[in-house]
């Protein structure tokens, strides 16, 4: 037979199941938050990504604008603005180095600068060399070797990075809603624990502490009243019991002397 509890091993049991209870909702929340910004932040930083090369491609193409007018139109501020162009195009280059992960996405912003730097080679003759007294020879050379050569590279590096950038954002973007989803559900479960637990304690103190006192105090009324036979039953807690086996050994003195009396 199972020794009864005393009421502070009860009180400390619970209060280690609160305190577990408190914990690991804590830890799945501070988990969660955790998760939710980590997701946030790479969100943002694909966000970033996909705007700096699509800020880059249209800034390369004002950039060839510039070359034709420099060669065309002997532009006087079309080689600063060239300049200026590739300035601004160098430093998304670098940001995109420093933003981009090691592996594909770092691989795909190589690529995309290596086929810049090959349109640079050919475009920056143009903007800032001789001009070619021949108009067929210029168009080769705009045309055919800078559309067949950097342009078409350019291209498809941005095509591949883009659909690398995007095709993440959308992983990310799944992600979070699915975060979104669960959340609630990661609040719900402590709430249903400790509402659970309450219930779980509410039913343990009735069972072995509430009851049992209601049958100390009955029991306590009948022998006061000379019904020395009637024992206190040993239920409850172990203070309880231990007070009903205080009462009862009692009653059964004071039923051994009236009996001696007699």
């Amino acid at each position: 037979m199972d020794l009864p509890r005393s009421l502070q091993q009860i009180t400390l049991r619970y209060s280690a199941i609160y305190l577990a209870l408190v914990f690991c909702t804590s830890v799945l929340g501070a988990g969660g938050l955790y998760l939710w910004q980590t997701t946030t932040e790479e969100s943002l930083r694909l966000q970033f990504m996909l705007h700096e090369v699509d800020t880059m491609r249209g800034t390369l193409y004002r950039q060839m604008k510039e070359v034709f007018d420099a060669a065309f139109l002997d532009d006087p501020q079309a080689q600063s603005q060239y300049r200026e162009f590739g300035l601004q195009i160098e430093a998304g280059l670098k940001r995109l180095t420093q933003s981009a992960r090691q592996g594909d996405e770092s691989n795909a912003v190589n690529e995309l600068k290596r086929s810049y730097h090959e349109i640079y080679q050919h475009t920056d003759l143009v903007a800032f060399g001789p001009v070619p007294s021949d108009e067929h020879l210029l168009q080769r050379v705009l045309d055919t070797d800078l559309e067949s050569g950097g342009i078409r590279a350019y291209e498809t590096a941005f095509g591949q990075i883009d659909h690398l950038l995007a095709q993440q954002q959308d992983t990310l973007q799944q992600k979070l809603a699915s975060l979104a989803r669960y959340t609630p559900l990661l609040l719900i479960v402590p709430i249903l624990l400790a509402i659970g637990l309450w219930l779980l304690t509410q039913r343990f103190l009735r069972t072995h502490f509430l009851q049992p006192l209601s049958q100390v105090l009955q029991s306590t009324r009948v022998l006061a009243a000379g019904e020395l036979a009637h024992p206190v039953p040993r239920q409850g807690a172990l203070e309880l019991v231990t007070l009903a086996d205080a009462i009862n050994q009692m009653a059964e003195d004071l039923a051994q002397s009236r009996k001696a009396l007699i």
